[in-house]
């Protein structure tokens, strides 16, 4: 492999596309510290500031100079860009681009520094982020917060493994900057005794996290985004230890045996989706309940709610649901400000091609030859495209679609044609060919992307809180959802996105009330890229 691909592949995951977009300069900003962070390379690919050509640069300079003193949220400002004539983007040091909570915190704070200037906060969305717009010389001036990254960005793999690592550790109080310098060096010589229970991959990335703290630990202390890198996994830790102290957290081994037999018996194509849990507490040596027990069950026709019943039921209690010793307690470190989930796995089943091993991929993903057409043959396949949708859609009464004109860019129109394939797909081989409606197909791709497949074990959410204590919510077993009754279903086909965004409420149990409630979200449908096209839900602001 070419060492340029190679490395562009290694770090594809940090960019919110899956790959390098050259002209976004949230992309431009993340590879130049990557590149400097580990080759050594000393450059910009793009100037800093760029607002030097627009008509309000003197009141621009004044708003820069008091971001620059005020220190939002303790972060320091990188730079200011100018996106377009009436929006402008504040780029933070040490944030990471995909940390929407702590950027929506920067925007609040930021939007209080000007209170005469006639202030709204906008609403995050899957396709915008923390932003608020504010009068600038007479005009409404849009203001977006972006994260210009740091070597303290963590992985999912690493925020997974640093938190069986504290697990495993004596710590068991939040860092300051002081208790920080004091006990780095006996965790970090003590390190390998702390890695129980991770695979060699999870190991290593921990380690070269950790690594990056040794090289000045002094500095790293006096760095707020390296200190919520550490305190987030460890207030979960903590959370779980003071719970379940002395046990055993993995990740690796009886784990990955585990969410294989248990997809299995569910007959579902993603562990993930059979049990969200992220990590498993181990309370016992052996499986309560084997595969052989599930499927020789007279209790039920259903193995997998045998299988379940390996799972504990209550948070703090050993037991499973009906009052005998489980082995595991699921936990799901997913982050508050995450997306609900994906859902194209839910498509496989539906999929002839796949089904019958015919070709390798899916007939909802780009073929080679559709990712060469022009911009004539693009413009023609997605007016074909909607025709068939609203074909498809007549009497379909909860299901509004009202298509705008398509996008002027080819990029755009690549990604276009690519939404409405899958879209297309999920309405004639879902709704269609399971007969069950194109409302109840769509609604049942939300289900499945909130994990609500009617098939999991009791699982928990803890949330790490950098300052504080973790929240733990309960998720029943066999928990499932459906369309509110009477509500419509939104599906926005914008000119200027490529993707396609669809409101929908479902009906599901509240792990927290433990009574049914309402749920509005947004799916969004698009293209990652590189021809896979993807599904990813976001709870609706």
């Amino acid at each position: 492999m070419d060492p340029i691909d190679k490395f562009l592949k290694l770090y594809s995951y940090k960019f919110d596309k899956g790959h390098i977009d050259i002209n976004d300069p949230q992309d431009v900003l993340l590879l130049e510290n990557i590149l400097q962070e580990k080759l050594g390379f000393k450059f910009k690919l793009k100037e800093q500031d760029d607002y030097s050509d627009s008509i309000y640069v003197d009141e621009l300079d004044i708003i820069k100079k008091k971001v620059e003193d005020k220190k939002p949220e303790g972060y320091e400002l990188s730079h200011l860009k100018k996106n377009s004539n009436k929006v402008f983007q504040f780029y933070f040091k040490d944030v990471s681009p995909r940390s929407r909570n702590i950027r929506s915190k920067i925007a609040s704070e930021i939007s209080s520094i000007f209170p005469d200037s006639n202030i709204e906060i906008l609403p995050v969305t899957p396709n915008k982020g923390p932003r608020f717009v504010m009068d600038v010389k007479g005009d409404r001036i849009t203001f977006e917060i972006k994260g210009a990254g740091g070597k303290f960005d963590t992985t999912t793999t690493q925020k997974e493994g640093l938190v069986i690592f504290f697990y495993n550790s004596p710590i068991d109080e939040l860092f300051t900057p002081e208790s920080l310098v004091k006990n780095f060096n006996n965790f970090y010589e003590n390190k390998d005794k702390y890695l129980k229970g991770l695979d060699s991959k999870a190991k290593s990335s921990v380690i070269k996290l950790l690594d990056a703290y040794n090289g000045d630990i002094e500095a790293a202390s006096k760095i707020k985004s390296a200190l919520v890198t550490l305190n987030d996994p460890l207030s979960a830790a903590i959370a779980i230890k003071n719970a379940y102290p002395n046990k055993e957290l993995i990740r690796d081994g009886l784990f990955d045996t585990v969410r294989k037999e248990g997809s299995a018996l569910a007959e579902i194509s993603e562990a993930d989706k059979w049990n969200p849990g992220d990590v498993y507490l181990q309370l016992t040596k052996g499986l309560q309940y084997t595969v052989s027990d599930a499927e020789s069950s007279p209790e039920t026709i259903k193995p997998i709610t045998t299988y379940n019943k390996n799972f504990v039921n209550i948070w703090g209690e050993t037991t499973n649901i009906d009052n005998k010793p489980a082995t595991f307690v699921s936990i799901s470190l997913k982050q508050e400000s995450a997306q609900a989930g994906k859902g194209k796995g839910y498509l496989k089943g539906f999929d002839p091609q796949q089904i019958e091993g015919k070709i390798k991929g899916a007939t909802y993903n780009l073929s080679d030859e559709e990712k060469q057409w022009d911009e004539k043959q693009l413009n023609d396949e997605i007016d074909t495209l909607k025709s068939t949708i609203l074909g498809q859609l007549s009497g379909e009464a909860n299901v509004e679609y009202d298509p705008d004109l398509n996008p002027k860019e080819k990029d755009r129109l690549i990604s276009k044609y690519a939404s409405l394939k899958l879209l297309s797909f999920i309405i004639i081989q879902v709704a269609k060919g399971a007969g069950i409606g194109v409302a109840k197909a769509l609604a049942a791709v939300a289900s499945y992307a909130a994990s609500l497949t009617g098939v999991n074990p009791t699982f928990f959410k803890v949330t790490g809180n950098p300052t504080g204590e973790a929240s733990i919510v309960r998720f029943p077993g066999e928990s499932s959802a459906e369309l509110k009754e009477d509500s419509d279903i939104i599906i926005n086909d914008k000119m200027t996105n490529g993707s396609i965004l669809i409101d929908i409420t479902i009906t599901m149990l509240d792990p927290k009330t433990n009574q049914n409630i309402d749920k509005s979200y947004t799916m969004n449908i698009r293209s990652n890229g590189t021809g896979q096209n993807t599904i990813e839900l976001s709870p609706k602001k």
